[in-house]
């Protein structure tokens, strides 16, 4: 098959998958992934994680837990 011999065995890009899977990654860059995994959320540039939001149609912004606060306006009105 034309084309198929850049991926097999012993290819370049095996080569380098393979090297770039035992580097490993930073403890920085591991903590991003899993807080973004706990919160089911990406990682990614902010075009990438709008385009995926776009396609999905949900807001996938990284925010912090809870809801959010009241402002002060909003409770004034209530006295």
């Amino acid at each position: 098959m034309a084309g198929t011999e850049q991926w097999g065995e012993g290819s370049v890009f095996q080569k380098r998958y393979a090297s770039f899977v035992n580097e490993g990654i930073s403890e920085e860059r591991y903590d991003q992934i899993h807080t973004a995994i706990q919160r089911n959320q990406l990682t990614g540039n902010p075009k990438f994680v709008d385009e995926v939001a776009g396609i999905i149609g949900r807001r996938l912004e990284q925010r912090g837990p809870g809801r959010p606060r009241k402002s002060s306006e909003a409770f004034e009105d209530r006295k």
